[in-house]
């Protein structure tokens, strides 16, 4: 109730179509003519948006009950796309020649969570939310990895500080692709303390002696945990347990945002 329509977002509006055909065959999963052909409709724009509109559309699916796996094969003789979309006439097929592309589907909310990649999520991600959402995917994902039974609104021992989404976002734009996903792993694993030998006190001074930093207005511990062999991430650990991530960096800075 509060997003953009699927229209409004990507600015398309409709597609003059005929002769469509998926497979496996989900059309059959629409009871009656309306419903099939609002299914269809769907099928065919997100296919069109996958193939041709970039890295915004990949992580969309349609929920359909009993679907089959998770990609649609769809063909279909597109006439026209009424659509706000610089460039996208070009890149159509003309009738005669049929266009051809992919649509994830899913029967439920554990189903649509696989289908996204949630390092596309972080890279994409414009503000505090989206870097939260890319997080919270990465370790629902973890946890069904290790077969626990995770529950979507089980973060209450996790929060954003408010300098970590900028800090994160610009460390997606200048590193090498693969940090994002090395970022949201170890983001998974201090949430629920694991690889634990990849963590160290941050301290107060550069001495292995040093005691390690404190924040005042809350006793919190500072901490620093390897992404890899150049990025570490920075968070604090308050007293009831709870994983405050506030920076990201690179392999010499041990500053961390109170």
């Amino acid at each position: 109730m509060h997003e953009p329509s699927f229209e409004t977002y990507f600015r398309v509006r409709d597609v003059l179509m005929e002769d469509v055909s998926t497979a496996p065959d989900v059309l059959q999963l629409g009871s009656g003519n309306g419903l099939r052909s609002n299914l269809a409709r769907c099928l065919v724009l997100i296919a069109i948006l996958r193939k041709h509109c970039g890295e915004d559309i990949l992580n969309h699916a349609l929920i359909l009950r009993g679907s089959p796996g998770q990609s649609v094969h769809v063909r279909a003789l597109v006439h026209t796309v009424e659509h706000e979309h610089g460039g996208l006439d070009a890149m159509l097929p003309k009738p005669p020649e049929y266009f051809e592309g992919e649509t994830l589907v899913c029967d439920n909310f554990p189903g649509l969570l696989a289908c996204i990649d949630e390092c596309s999520v972080l890279r994409n991600a414009t503000d505090d939310t989206g870097v939260e959402i890319a997080i919270r995917i990465g370790l629902y994902k973890s946890r069904q990895e290790r077969f626990l039974q995770p529950a979507w609104d089980d973060v209450t021992r996790m929060c954003i500080g408010y300098r970590f989404g900028e800090a994160i976002r610009r460390c997606c734009r200048d590193a090498p692709s693969s940090v994002s996903t090395s970022a949201l792993r170890a983001a998974s694993e201090a949430i629920d303390r694991q690889n634990m030998p990849a963590v160290h006190a941050l301290r107060t001074g550069p001495g292995g002696n040093d005691p390690q930093r404190i924040r005042r207005h809350d006793n919190a511990k500072a901490w620093r945990r390897d992404v890899d062999r150049e990025y570490h991430l920075h968070y604090w650990e308050t007293e009831d347990g709870t994983i405050e991530f506030a920076s990201i960096g690179v392999h010499n800075d041990f500053t961390i945002p109170e």
